[in-house]
């Protein structure tokens, strides 16, 4: 019986983490930058406090927070995000861009350099 329990917790727990979206999942909105226009982009996440945001859908994708965060070639923007990223260095791999009835966002999977 033990077995069974300890069996089907760990299936559990499995399936949890595996399900939680995690910053290599993750996907920002990043609002048009003057100067950036390029396939893929240098990102650096500041480690200023995450702002939690009206549940926000942006593209057909749902955000719940706005991060700080610099792009080198821009400056800095406060960012769309899904899930909090950890401080440091990050590849944007562009997959698409948007036009809300303001702004222009351009939709990046965020790719950590470590």
């Amino acid at each position: 019986m033990i077995k069974n329990i300890i069996a089907i917790s760990f299936i559990f727990w499995a399936f949890a983490a595996i399900s939680r979206p995690s910053p290599a999942q993750a996907r920002a909105a990043i609002p048009q930058l003057e100067g950036v226009t390029a396939d893929e982009v240098e990102v650096i996440v500041t480690g200023k406090p995450v702002v939690d945001v009206p549940f926000t859908v942006l593209c057909g994708d749902n955000y719940f927070f706005q991060q700080l965060m610099v792009i080198p070639e821009a400056g800095t923007a406060l960012v769309y995000i899904d899930s909090e990223y950890k401080p440091g260095h990050y590849t944007g791999v562009l997959i698409g861009t948007c036009v809300d009835e303001f702004n222009t966002y351009y939709l990046y999977d965020l790719i950590s350099l470590l």
